[in-house]
């Protein structure tokens, strides 16, 4: 891919392209299966200079109210009080919970390349420091003239660590919901 020149005045700022992307996770279920699953809603956005490569004012906004494992009462469930707490049995929702934050604090070059965002996740209105892992490929031009960065970024997190404390057992001992989540975040972000 050929190395464009963005603009005049760098980094340039970059948003999300939602039809492109998918923010998803998965977490293994009664210690047999692992359940994938996605969030519908949300925004992001960065800043991106194509002469240094570098990364900054990074930040992320998730409607929690938008989770889509494909199963509508899982996904009830995972709304409630036992998880989220982002919506009531009525089906209100309780805009205090309602978002999942991300906003970056450093980023970590290898080979003059983004490797790692280091930053605060708030989830349940609790915020802890996690590590996210970052791959990208771009920018290019896209059939329409518009300049495009693709990029995937993955982490894994601790649900106990957001107060997110369901915790029912199978026979077994097991877990019916894994403590740790894998979070996989594939897409595209275009030139704003």
């Amino acid at each position: 891919m050929e190395n464009l020149v963005l603009t005049d005045k760098e980094p340039v700022r970059f948003e999300v392209d939602t039809h492109h992307t998918q923010v998803g996770f998965k977490v293994k279920h009664m210690g047999f299966a692992t359940v994938n699953g996605k969030f519908d809603n949300y925004s992001a956005s960065f800043e991106f200079s194509d002469k240094t490569n570098k990364l900054r004012r990074i930040s992320a906004k998730i409607d929690l109210a938008s989770i889509n494992t494909n199963q509508p009462d899982r996904d009830k469930h995972l709304r409630s009080a036992d998880f989220f707490n982002v919506m009531d049995e009525k089906g209100n929702v309780n805009e205090s919970n309602r978002y999942m934050t991300f906003s970056c604090e450093k980023v970590d070059y290898e080979n003059n390349k983004p490797v790692r965002v280091h930053g605060k996740l708030t989830i349940n209105g609790i915020t802890k420091s996690i590590v996210l892992n970052v791959s990208y490929s771009g920018p290019g031009k896209d059939p329409y003239g518009k300049t495009r960065i693709g990029f995937e970024v993955t982490t894994e997190v601790n649900r106990q660590d957001f107060n997110i404390r369901y915790s029912a057992k199978v026979p077994g001992g097991d877990f019916v919901v894994a403590d740790k989540v894998s979070v996989i975040i594939e897409g595209e972000a275009v030139q704003v």
